[in-house]
């Protein structure tokens, strides 16, 4: 499920590029004041927020990193900049936890998460990316709390059901986490993320028809998901298709970026997996 694009706009300094663009903008219109004496006025504004408030100027240009000119690189170090002043909105520590956990810094998103959440308690987002997270350095208990909180928070939506189905696979309470991806799918039958984390606890159950049935609908709704190629070649090869699983693990390897954590399939597993493919079809 898609992340929220968080903009920082609780800053005072926000209010006050608002106050001097809107004022000006009237006074050009209705009163013919010089445009150049708005740009100006803009400009010292920026000026005097780049000495006062470093901290914004920060955040925007790392919002516009990474959302509009997809550089996560550059997004990363403008945000970890703006936090490090201590001064940061709740936005910027949401935004570098997110950063932070496809980079695959388990520990220092949830820090970033926890910091955010005792500014903004009631994001359930990121309540939910705390579960997961959680739930991936083992800390079960406390990432099944994060997802119920969820929960509440988003009236036992397929956001919090999404959680809650990873972090009770996680567990082993595979019965419980089929069922939390069965209520997303209910309410969003083409979220591709779902139905792998379905097939996936299908697989763990050796109920291989069910899981290649969802395998099958995520690619459908998500051709280039390569997790969910990655999982259609564990069923292959569970059925000793090794032709099939090597083809499968191909895609998902040409398709993941080894710089993206944020998978559910570790970088690893797929490439131990096709070298695995590789090895029985060259020896066969």
């Amino acid at each position: 499920m898609r992340e929220p694009v968080r903009f920082s706009w609780r800053h005072p300094w926000n209010a006050g590029f608002l106050i001097i663009l809107l004022g000006g903008l009237a006074a050009y219109t209705w009163k013919g004041l010089d445009g150049r004496l708005v740009l100006l006025a803009l400009f010292a504004w920026v000026l005097l927020g780049w000495f006062i408030w470093r901290e914004i100027l920060l955040e925007h240009v790392g919002f516009l990193d990474r959302w509009v000119w997809h550089d996560y690189d550059k997004a990363n170090l403008r945000y970890r900049r703006a936090v490090d002043t201590g001064r940061a909105t709740e936005a910027a520590y949401m935004a570098l936890a997110s950063l932070t956990w496809a980079e695959g810094d388990l520990s220092e998103s949830v820090r970033l998460l926890e910091e955010g959440l005792r500014r903004m308690p009631s994001d359930a987002h990121a309540h939910c990316l705390l579960a997961r997270i959680l739930s991936r350095l083992g800390r079960h208990e406390e990432a099944l709390a994060g997802a119920i909180r969820c929960q509440e928070l988003t009236s036992d939506g397929p956001l919090a059901s999404m959680a809650l189905g990873e972090v009770l696979a996680a567990k082993g309470e595979l019965e419980a986490a089929a069922s939390a991806y069965q209520k997303v799918l209910k309410d969003l039958p083409t979220l591709a993320e779902a139905h792998i984390g379905l097939g996936a606890v299908y697989m763990a159950q050796a109920e291989h028809k069910q899981a290649g049935f969802h395998f099958q609908e995520a690619l459908r709704y998500a051709p280039r998901n390569p997790d969910a190629h990655y999982w259609m070649g564990v069923r292959a090869r569970s059925q000793g298709d090794v032709l099939l699983a090597l083809e499968e693990f191909q895609k998902a390897m040409i398709l993941r970026n080894p710089d993206d954590r944020a998978h559910r399939v570790p970088y690893k597993d797929i490439a131990e997996a096709l070298a695995w493919a590789r090895k029985v079809v060259e020896s066969s």
